[in-house]
């Protein structure tokens, strides 16, 4: 195959993230790729870092003629846009070549008139998530639908059980990922447990960590709550943790960090938002908590505290979950698979 890849937005995000590694996955099996995306931005900076062919566009609408003209001289046989604006430009430009809509954002389709009616000019969609998934149904009846989790890298060596291990999260210190909520759950479990620690890894704009310290400073947490910035290397961190939480308020269309506790063996503790309850299976290897509620979270906590055998179960079904259903190789395979059968639908 000879797949091109459309993504317009200038910033990093869970969608640029599912992109790339499509992209590089589709590489490594053998497909030619191109990636299209919006000159100067991060996206292009990343091809650059990641060796991929792309193309930076400026103003794409004034230049529809020689675009065409680019995927008919290349030989393009399908053409996959991860983004509402960069739909509307490969409707503009495929010609007779299929055109697939792959979701992996936070914003649901379809919630209004123009969304749904655009919606209904795509005959392939690619889901990364079963809450995506369903908002698709009702939107275009007639269209295929293919959910395909987001695969990542696992660990290059074996992560072993952290004996005495403390509570971690990990990524970016956004509002949207719930840190205050897991500094209240800290807050409520000190007393019991005074010799946990928390530790939060990711960077942050200064105004928001000292919000986050303040908050640690209000309530008394003193060092049972460690910022560790940005981490080097993820799994030294991992490795201290005995459990993993993504307390996120909403977003996590995909959810790299869940994928990368689950990778190493940790039991993870989620907000029900997302595509988190497709990665997290109540009292299987972990546990779901509503968004923001900082008591279901010290509760959930606690459930795993108390019990560390259990713990360990879940965190070995996490790793079981993730080799089976989550890696690269997985992400690749079901990939590759939609675009065949898109391919088949369109001969």
């Amino acid at each position: 195959m000879n797949i091109l890849f459309l993504h317009d937005e200038p910033w990093d995000s869970g969608i640029l993230s599912y992109a790339l590694t499509l992209v590089l996955e589709m590489r490594k099996r053998g497909h030619a790729v191109q990636f299209w995306c919006r000159e100067n931005s991060f996206a292009e900076k990343e091809c650059q870092r990641l060796s991929i062919n792309y193309l930076p566009l400026k103003r794409p609408w004034l230049s529809l003629p020689q675009l065409r003209r680019k995927i008919k001289a290349d030989q393009i046989s399908i053409i996959d846009a991860f983004t509402g604006s960069s739909q509307s430009l490969g409707l503009a430009i495929r010609g007779k070549v299929p055109l697939v809509r792959t979701f992996a954002d936070a914003r649901l389709p379809g919630r209004n008139f123009f969304s749904r009616l655009g919606l209904k000019t795509i005959s392939h969609f690619i889901a990364a998530n079963t809450a995506i998934q369903e908002s698709l149904k009702p939107a275009s009846v007639s269209a295929s639908i293919d959910l395909v989790f987001q695969g990542t890298q696992g660990p290059t060596r074996e992560i072993p059980w952290a004996k005495d291990g403390a509570i971690g999260i990990l990524g970016r210190l956004d509002k949207v990922k719930g840190h205050e909520t897991f500094i209240k759950a800290a807050s409520i479990l000190k007393t019991r447990y005074s010799n946990i620690k928390f530790l939060i890894a990711g960077e942050a704009a200064p105004e928001r960590l000292g919000f986050l310290q303040n908050k640690v400073r209000q309530l008394e947490l003193g060092s049972s709550v460690e910022f560790l910035g940005r981490v080097e290397d993820i799994w030294e961190f991992i490795s201290r943790c005995r459990i993993g939480v993504v307390s996120s308020l909403g977003s996590e269309a995909v959810s790299r960090a869940a994928l990368e506790w689950m990778s190493a063996g940790r039991p993870v503790i989620s907000s029900r938002v997302g595509g988190l309850p497709d990665l997290v299976h109540e009292g299987e290897n972990g546990f779901l908590f509503s968004p923001g509620n900082a008591d279901e979270l010290a509760s959930c906590l606690k459930k795993l505290i108390d019990f560390p055998q259990e713990a360990q179960r879940m965190g070995q079904e996490s790793k079981k979950r993730f080799e089976t259903l989550l890696n690269l190789r997985k992400f690749g395979e079901k990939s590759e698979q939609a675009f065949k059968k898109i391919l088949g639908e369109n001969s």
